[in-house]
């Protein structure tokens, strides 16, 4: 009787030990899903980041330009349309910018949704265990 009992206790000591070990695994293995997802982030801002910097650059070296084309190149009666066709080129090119970010913004999966999925996965597996059990 006392054998079956110890072997019951050592049979259940192997249960949790593997139990543990299989909740460990999972956890390294969502870790390492999370920090690889973060990495992508850190990534896609960059991309945003210089896009915009990019776009906002090279709007306002425009604008500049603009006006000295202005300045220089139009005669007495014709400035007012040329610093109104180079603003609305200008401005045209800026607006292009910000949708080309707006769309990457847009098109980008929500931060961590393959980590949440998995979460998710892993909720279901054991919710279905447990009322198997």
């Amino acid at each position: 009787m006392l054998h079956k009992i110890l072997a019951l206790v050592a049979n259940a000591g192997d249960n949790a030990r593997r139990g543990l070990d299989l909740g460990l695994a999972i956890l390294h293995n969502r870790l390492r899903l999370l920090s690889l997802e973060l990495k992508e982030e850190q990534l896609r801002f960059v991309q945003v980041l210089v896009w915009s910097m990019l776009g906002l650059g090279l709007f306002f070296m425009g604008l500049v330009l603009a006006v000295l084309a202005v300045i220089f190149l139009a005669g007495e009666e014709h400035r007012l349309m040329a610093l109104a066709v180079c603003s609305g080129v200008l401005l045209l090119a800026g607006l292009a910018s910000a949708l080309i970010v707006m769309a990457r913004l847009k098109r980008q999966p929500a931060p961590f949704a393959q980590t949440i999925a998995e979460f998710g996965k892993d909720r279901q597996w054991l919710s279905d265990r447990d009322s198997g059990v």
